[in-house]
């Protein structure tokens, strides 16, 4: 919806629960976390399936050249290029992490908690 609360648009249907929504850093994408399965026919693009690792997503964080989002098993962070649509992890830390996740507006860095007792 626009920033005055005009203009509301529903952008996901469906029985599946959709949260955690973000833009894309020049602003053409929505990124949003779901608990759908398979292909739905909606066109939208899936970018990590969370179902290998026991958990789920719990953050994401869109930077100029992909996607940053946080797995809660294993506690790590991953990166997913846009270019060449291959996933890497960019960190996995034996101390949970905690909600959030932020990248700078140059992409040099990444910003997270974690829980340290």
């Amino acid at each position: 919806m626009a920033a005055n609360g005009g203009g509301q648009k529903q952008m996901t249907n469906g029985v599946a629960n959709s949260s955690r929504p973000s833009w894309s850093h020049d602003g053409k994408w929505l990124y949003f976390t779901s608990s759908r399965c398979g292909r739905d026919g909606s066109g939208e693009t899936r970018i990590a399936d969370f179902h290998y690792s026991g958990g789920s997503s719990q953050n994401i964080a869109p930077a100029k050249e992909g996607l940053f989002y946080r797995t809660a098993r294993p506690d790590s962070v991953w990166f997913h290029n846009f270019a060449d649509g291959k996933t890497h992890m960019v960190f996995k830390t034996d101390k949970p992490l905690d909600a959030g996740i932020s990248v700078s507006p140059d992409g040099r860095w990444l910003l997270y908690t974690q829980v340290d007792g």
